[in-house]
């Protein structure tokens, strides 16, 4: 509303919008930025009606330098954290865990089929050193998978779901997440050779424990081979048999 004059050959930073905005600051964790320390962001919301277009942002923590920012252009009422600084007096350190479990199988027309939970566990562990409480946004990677015995997310973006802690001064806080993802696998014995199938079936038990579905396929394959090895041993003996008889047949003829 005030005009301003610039005389030629110098310049002046002239302010467009001097207004409030929604939000404030808090701490923003991502571990593929950095896997120590969360980055003090501004959580800004752009409350002014304006388009704002991108560029440097400075922070002032009161009347104190704080750091800067890069600022994507910025369309009204659009939100984004902005990250200025690491808060190197939080500090984080993320452990994981997976393990699988047999949920259902079944064994029809040769082909074993197996649904298995696989679940991934993650521990964000956090430590603050300071005096005063932080408000720590943690982003944890989206996936297809279902979160169970998990807090639910306070938000989510195209690639992260975000999770709220509030941390007490010197104080920890562990942020526990769980995946579930169903997956099916299937077996098909193709081959009616008992030899084949107890290779197969070896195979598979070397790499986990022995499901008890397949144990009884084992032990019935064994009977078959056994089974197999005594229609031989009968089917030789008949062999030697009739060429036995035809022999004495054949000896009989020449005789008369």
């Amino acid at each position: 509303d005030r005009p301003v004059t610039v005389l030629r050959n110098q310049s002046a930073l002239v302010p467009i919008v001097a207004d409030e905005f929604e939000g404030g600051k808090k701490l923003l964790y991502n571990e593929s930025q950095r896997a120590e320390n969360p980055y003090s962001v501004v959580d800004f919301k752009n409350t002014t009606g304006l388009t704002l277009e991108g560029g440097p942002v400075t922070v002032y923590e009161g009347e104190i330098y704080a750091g800067e920012a890069m600022m994507d252009t910025l369309a009204p009422d659009e939100e984004r954290m902005l990250p200025y600084a690491v808060a190197l007096e939080v500090e984080v350190k993320v452990e994981r865990e997976r393990h699988d479990a047999l949920v259902a199988q079944s064994i029809a027309n040769s082909i074993w089929t197996q649904k298995r939970a696989l679940y991934e566990h993650t521990t964000y562990r956090l430590v603050n050193k300071g005096e005063g409480a932080k408000k720590v946004v943690v982003e944890h990677p989206l996936s297809k998978a279902e979160l169970i015995n998990s807090p639910k997310p306070d938000n989510e973006t195209r690639n992260f779901w975000r999770f709220t802690i509030d941390l007490p001064a010197n104080g920890k806080h562990d942020l526990k997440l769980t995946e579930k993802t169903l997956v099916t696998d299937r077996t098909v014995f193709s081959h009616s050779n008992p030899d084949y199938v107890l290779v197969l079936i070896n195979g598979i038990v070397g790499q986990r424990e022995e499901p008890p579905i397949l144990a009884e396929l084992k032990k019935r394959v064994e009977r078959m081979k056994e089974l197999g090895e005594r229609q031989r041993d009968v089917n030789e003996q008949l062999s030697a048999l009739t060429s036995g008889q035809q022999r004495l047949r054949e000896n009989l003829k020449s005789l008369g």
